[in-house]
């Protein structure tokens, strides 16, 4: 689940601020964001990063700077769930959360929707 800190609204759009929490075992399949940076910041448990096809394990306190255009994934690591802070620049990627939050309180939302949401806000998953 994703929990929206800061929204554009907020900072001028200058940043979006959101939290996620990731059971172990679960995470994001390797993609792209063609139109803003992400910077992820490990609040807590471990994380396997794919980062420009390299793999890192990643634990509490860790910082990592994703410019845009670099594909990269994780997934939780370990026995405990991971919680990761996004800060998202500039603001905007903070409404596809919105939208893909509320097609999973729907419950729908099969792969394919996902894709063709995503592509509206310029992220790609690579094969």
């Amino acid at each position: 689940p994703w929990c929206l800190k800061r929204c554009g609204h907020d900072t001028g759009g200058a940043l979006a601020l959101l939290e996620q929490t990731l059971e172990p075992g679960a995470g994001t399949p390797e993609h792209i964001h063609t139109e803003e940076d992400e910077t992820l910041y490990i609040l807590e448990g471990e994380a396997d990063l794919w980062q420009s096809s390299q793999e890192h394990r990643v634990c509490a306190g860790a910082t990592i700077h994703l410019p845009r255009g670099t594909a990269h994934g994780l997934m939780a690591a370990g026995s405990r769930p991971c919680r990761i802070l996004h800060i998202l620049t500039p603001a905007g990627l903070e409404n596809y959360f919105r939208e893909a939050n509320r097609q999973a309180a729907e419950q729908r939302g099969d792969w394919n929707e996902v894709v063709a949401l995503s592509a509206e806000y310029g992220i790609r998953f690579l094969p």
